[in-house]
């Protein structure tokens, strides 16, 4: 692992640019770029393309955040052919704790999730530092990820803990930074906890806009459906790319079964103490259809249609309300800056080879699924 860290931090991202001499760091600015070539193949999980302003080869990993089968990619992507740069979609924050949490797992013996005490001095200093909402939203996304965690057995960050133990096992023969590129960790937690009032912005927007979509939730609303299913065949289709092995369906399965049956876990309880919705089962309603008069029916009818346009209405709410202001915050502008992020990286990368006009070199970028198709079209577009 690095062992030291120093030099300054910036706010969009940073860069530890590791030597062969020793283990420090530097943290360097970024740059921005246009238009782009690309190869790809649908149901892969990365993609490979040639950054348009220097050629420089890169390669784009989408990862489901610290499944086996992700962190197997990474180790394999980078084993193919000789990296200059391995872009993190980690902040330097987060890489410290990373690195100092890998540490300490090597040295005791596996444990599930984070320690009850960890995590409530996490929340205290967090609150402390940066206010209440801040902690707040800290206290959710941590908890969040540690019940996850716990229960799918996944390892927190097992992705880009290969990615820094590959650099470290090549440290001699390959001369390779290590790009943060990820928004500083306090910077989002930040605007984490104002998705209230940036709901509410964008609610009254859309009110006083007379429910012009356009002018409201359009963006956030593309932005969502493109970082799922992609806009063109250069694009990530996460419905093809998280079944494209077992592996990774079992490890899909894995993350998403334990929160399912948390939930349903609560409803049954909620539902035993007789305080839970009413909801009207299929095949009950069949059983009765033989044995009701036209009245019957129509109660039970219009029951039913109760029931579908309350549900519609409440999954409504919840995506304009919830669902897209937090795709504002987590997802569209933290693809800004792992854009630049690897911007950044490719410049390096091509002012080292500037004179040799046999290598054209290779950036290797580890990201979220959900991130990919973003950064594509940031790249491409400029945007």
């Amino acid at each position: 692992m690095c062992s030291s860290v120093s030099a300054f931090q910036v706010p969009a991202m940073a860069s530890l640019k590791r030597k062969r001499s020793d283990d420090s760091i530097m943290l360097n600015s970024h740059a921005s770029v246009d238009g782009m070539e690309s190869v790809a193949n649908s149901s892969q999980s990365h993609r490979t393309f040639y950054h348009p302003l220097n050629g420089v080869e890169v390669t784009l990993i989408g990862c489901l955040h610290g499944s086996e089968s992700s962190a197997m990619e990474v180790d394999q992507l980078l084993r193919e052919k000789y990296t200059d740069a391995i872009v993190l979609e980690l902040c330097p924050t987060r890489y410290k704790d990373l690195t100092r949490e890998n540490a300490k797992r090597i040295e005791r013996e596996k444990e599930n999730g984070v320690g009850a005490t960890d995590f409530i001095n996490m929340v205290t200093k967090t609150i402390e530092a940066r206010g209440v909402s801040t902690g707040f939203a800290a206290a959710i996304l941590g908890a969040a990820s540690s019940i996850s965690n716990a229960l799918s057995g996944f390892e927190q960050g097992l992705e880009f803990i290969r990615a820094i133990e590959f650099i470290d096992e090549n440290d001699n023969d390959n001369y390779c930074d290590i790009i943060l590129a990820d928004r500083i960790v306090d910077e989002t937690l930040r605007r984490v906890g104002s998705v209230p009032s940036l709901s509410m912005e964008m609610l009254q927007t859309y009110i006083l806009s007379g429910l012009n979509w356009e002018k409201s939730y359009e963006n956030e609303s593309k932005a969502l459906r493109s970082a799922v299913f992609g806009d063109d065949e250069n694009d990530l289709d996460m419905t093809k790319a998280l079944f494209r092995n077992p592996k990774v369906t079992m490890d899909l399965i894995r993350l998403t079964l334990p929160s399912i049956l948390l939930v349903e876990a609560v409803n049954i309880g909620v539902g035993q103490n007789g305080s839970g919705p009413s909801t009207f089962y299929p095949s009950l309603v069949f059983d009765l259809l033989p044995s009701s008069n036209i009245p019957d029916l129509i109660s039970i009818a219009g029951g039913l249609l109760f029931e579908l346009v309350s549900s519609a209405i409440l999954l409504f709410l919840g995506y304009i309300i919830v669902a897209l202001p937090t795709v504002k915050v987590i997802l569209t502008e933290r693809d800004d800056h792992l854009a630049k992020g690897i911007d950044d990286a490719c410049k390096r990368v091509a002012e080292r080879y500037s004179e040799d006009t046999h290598r054209i070199g290779r950036v290797v970028c580890v990201v979220g699924f959900l991130h990919v198709n973003g950064i594509l079209k940031r790249i491409s577009h400029n945007t």
